[in-house]
């Protein structure tokens, strides 16, 4: 969950593969199993190839999926993370509903089982954020991180327009939220700090911590 600000990043001296490893870095802060850090670099890759390198959805998580075999190659968890992701894949192009397809992956309390389930729930609804959310959070297990998993990767598939209003009225800080991701979206014009210092908003609000001028 926490690592999807890192996959709207883009800088011509970072790989996709120096960016999963930084994901994966940021996550085992706090999850130092490798189940717990390696989805966090499959996330980072989805998000970014979204993002920056759009080809099918599909495709993406199937890349992402490989990236990370490639990165961690050797880890005796890989085939565990695969395995799942390809569950999560098939399941998502079946005719059961959506809540036995997700009891088939697991109930997200662990870090690639959450995975899983946003996966299935973007491909099965790749064209409709609302009924994605609806199946991440309608189930018995960790609803509210399946759903935000499930929210980053549709969030940034469709686009922030193609999110009904019903989902962004009335929520507590929405415009700093908003000003905060184009912030890191345009970040990259910045080659050094000099540059940065030249801009009075930004080091405002990031050097400084005042967010309104």
């Amino acid at each position: 969950m926490r690592i999807a600000p890192l996959g709207l990043h883009y800088s011509k001296g970072f790989s996709i593969e120096d960016l999963d490893r930084e994901g994966a870095a940021i996550a085992k802060i706090t999850h130092g199993n490798p189940l717990g850090y390696m989805p966090a670099a499959v996330m980072t890759h989805i998000l970014n190839r979204i993002v920056y390198h759009t080809t099918s959805l599909k495709d993406i998580m199937i890349e992402a999926r490989d990236t990370a075999v490639s990165i961690f190659e050797g880890d005796s968890h890989m085939e565990e993370l695969t395995g799942i992701i390809d569950l999560a894949i098939a399941l998502s192009e079946n005719d059961a509903d959506d809540l036995t397809n997700i009891q088939k992956i697991g109930e997200g309390w662990t870090g690639e089982e959450a995975l899983a389930i946003a996966i299935y729930c973007s491909l099965r609804h790749a064209d409709d954020f609302s009924d994605g959310i609806i199946a991440a959070v309608n189930h018995s297990g960790d609803s509210d991180s399946t759903g935000s998993v499930t929210g980053n990767i549709l969030g940034a598939w469709l686009g922030y327009d193609q999110i009904e209003d019903k989902w962004k009225e009335n929520l507590e800080l929405s415009d700093v939220i908003l000003e905060m991701a184009d912030d890191l979206y345009e970040g990259d014009r910045y080659n050094s700090y000099y540059e940065l210092e030249r801009d009075e908003d930004w080091m405002r609000k990031y050097a400084y911590g005042c967010w309104k001028g």
